[in-house]
């Protein structure tokens, strides 16, 4: 058993619910695992904690036939490039007909990888 204090007073893990921690794999941040403990023992019935509830996997597959936020963002960006004829900024450009402010479309750009080649 493993113990923390918490406002319940001591608070264990059982072995099965540390390995269940150890096992998963923790994208991103400490932030995740932090919360999960936190649900555990706001849902532990007692002192110690012999179960975890894991965080959803996210699903590693978009259905067939639709496209992610990024890629229909891409598609849209480089279709309103090539509409102004690769214009940013000034009258006419991407930045006026996206509404955007022109340094938020370049940091755009330059995240989703649209170079010239791709217009």
């Amino acid at each position: 058993m493993y113990g923390a204090k918490t406002g319940k007073g001591k608070v264990q893990l059982s072995r099965q619910a540390l390995d269940t921690l150890m096992a998963h794999h923790w994208p991103g941040n400490i932030r995740e695992l932090e919360h999960t403990l936190e649900r555990a023992v706001l849902l532990s019935e007692n002192n110690v904690i012999s179960r975890i509830l894991l965080p959803a996997a996210p699903a590693d597959k978009v259905p067939a036939g639709l496209k992610t936020f990024e890629e229909n963002e891409r598609e849209h960006i480089i279709a309103v490039l090539r509409q102004c004829n690769g214009k940013i900024y000034g009258p006419g450009g991407a930045a006026e007909i996206l509404d955007m402010n022109v340094s938020t479309l370049n940091s755009r750009i330059k995240k989703l990888g649209i170079d010239k080649d791709s217009l």
